[in-house]
């Protein structure tokens, strides 16, 4: 997940926004943050959901960011060919929109009902984020 996170706050930040700052910003406190997981709590899987919360909230503000920019665009009516467009669409549904299940996971198992509701959102949201990936290369490459 680490991984996952600083490329795409390298794709919005350094690509998309021409925001060099705000990816060393972004990507050095995302890091910073598995230190006091590291050397304070070992053992406890409930506090392992920082990480993924604190890179959801850097990269929900990125893809604000980035939907503002594309929202004062001269060229909004096209957003159809704009790739940005749906890899936002797709991080906004999965990544966004698992925060709660991927930050509460363990307490939601208590819960079973609950639980298997975002368990199928989870699964349902990440293969549509991949068609929405997917979907903007081959539109991206036709508008080329």
């Amino acid at each position: 997940m680490p991984l996952q996170f600083v490329f795409f706050y390298w794709l919005y930040a350094m690509k998309s926004l021409k925001k060099a700052n705000l990816f060393y910003i972004f990507s050095g406190i995302y890091l910073l943050s598995f230190v006091p997981n590291a050397l304070f709590f070992p053992d406890k899987k409930i506090v392992y959901s920082f990480n993924y919360t604190f890179g959801c909230l850097f990269l929900m503000a990125l893809v604000i960011m980035e939907y503002y920019k594309q929202v004062n665009s001269s060229n909004i009516l096209n957003f159809s060919t704009n790739r940005m467009f749906y890899i936002n669409l797709g991080i906004t549904l999965f990544y966004i929109g698992t925060l709660p299940f991927m930050t509460f996971m363990s307490l939601l198992w208590e819960y079973r009902n609950i639980w298997d509701l975002y368990f199928a959102y989870f699964q349902i949201s990440g293969a549509v984020m991949y068609i929405l990936f997917a979907s903007s290369f081959i539109w991206g490459k036709q508008s080329s």
